[in-house]
């Protein structure tokens, strides 16, 4: 089986080379999102291996009232959006809290407050393969109606473990090698 690395070779043609010389260069995105972009502009391509719905939820949460509202990935997909999960709120109190986990992982160390409007990163648990799970707490006095919103980048577990994944274990792998060889140069 043919490797990323492999498949980027790039082939110029023999006679721009004899007049002069272009250089090239092969810029390898490591940022999720750098690489969901990418395949949004690809979207017509990719028909069938990649969602980006985009879901508003507002939920009444009574005072004294836990609520968890589960969100499974369709089977066989994969969530690669690292952000922003945005929160708001018709009442803001300290004593309304948000947890989230990401397959079953709590991604904040602490329950957060609903102080304020505020958004959400996934940081390392970008990739969500099975569900996100977002639990509000209330045990404020009064009832609140959280709203919350999410443009989540859902791609085909196929299109995850051939492609993106694989990309971004070259990226993570050239930056090594780059880091290695600077070292080298300044230890001599």
């Amino acid at each position: 089986m043919e490797t990323i690395p492999e498949r980027l070779k790039l082939e110029v043609p023999e006679h721009i080379t004899h007049e002069r010389e272009i250089p090239i260069s092969l810029v390898v995105p490591i940022d999720p999102e750098a690489l969901n972009r990418q395949m949004q502009a690809v979207s017509s391509r990719l028909r069938g291996s990649l969602k980006i719905p985009n879901y508003r939820l507002s939920i009444t949460v009574p005072a004294g009232i836990i609520v968890e509202i589960p969100f499974p990935l369709p089977s066989g997909f994969t969530c690669t959006r690292r952000s922003p999960l945005s929160f708001t709120s018709t009442y803001y109190s300290p004593d309304i809290t948000i947890d989230i986990y990401c397959d079953g992982e709590k991604i904040n160390p602490y329950p957060m407050p609903l102080t304020g409007g505020f958004d959400v990163d996934f940081g390392t648990y970008y990739v969500k393969r099975k569900r996100v799970d977002i639990i509000f707490t209330n045990n404020s006095v009064s009832d609140a109606t959280i709203t919350f919103q999410v443009i989540p980048h859902i791609i085909s577990d196929r299109l995850y473990d051939e492609w993106y994944e694989p990309l971004v274990n070259t990226a993570y792998d050239l930056l090594t090698t780059l880091t290695e060889r600077r070292r080298i140069v300044f230890e001599v």
